[in-house]
């Protein structure tokens, strides 16, 4: 099963926009551009895993790398807060967990 990249940085999106609440409109275009990179990003992993070129624990360890990115791009957000950057990171790769999850075969989110 190949990973759906635009389905992905939907859901992530979507769930996103639930998470941050009344702080959506500070995090929305920065967003966009990170979920884009994020389910690229997982594409890839998941890419790599099936080629043989990546272990589980390589593509979990990648994974979680690739997350914090996000974070830490979405923490530096002037009037956001840690808080809800992480809520919101969190939520969006929770949605996007089954999708994932299901294209490599094991639990990566």
């Amino acid at each position: 099963m190949k990973l759906d990249i635009k389905a992905v940085r939907k859901v992530m999106l979507d769930a996103a926009r639930v998470a941050a609440d009344d702080r959506w409109p500070v995090l929305e275009s920065l967003a966009e551009m990170q979920f884009s990179k994020l389910s690229t990003a997982l594409y890839e992993i998941q890419r790599l895993y099936a080629a043989g070129r990546l272990d589980r624990r390589s593509a979990q360890e990648l994974a979680i790398a690739e997350q914090n990115v996000v974070r830490g791009v979405f923490a530096g957000i002037r009037g956001l807060g840690t808080l809800t950057a992480a809520v919101a990171t969190r939520a969006a790769t929770h949605a996007a967990a089954a999708e994932v999850n299901a294209a490599i075969g094991f639990k990566l989110l």
